[in-house]
């Protein structure tokens, strides 16, 4: 039964990643003078 818990950990991984991803890029708006 490696499928259920396997989606479970991608999914898990796949969200952190996208998260991770918006925060860096608010923080690099952040710090970049707005043209």
């Amino acid at each position: 039964m490696v499928g259920f818990r396997g989606d479970q950990y991608a999914w898990a991984a796949h969200y952190m990643y996208e998260r991770g991803k918006a925060v860096v890029d608010d923080l690099t708006q952040a710090m970049t003078p707005s043209r």
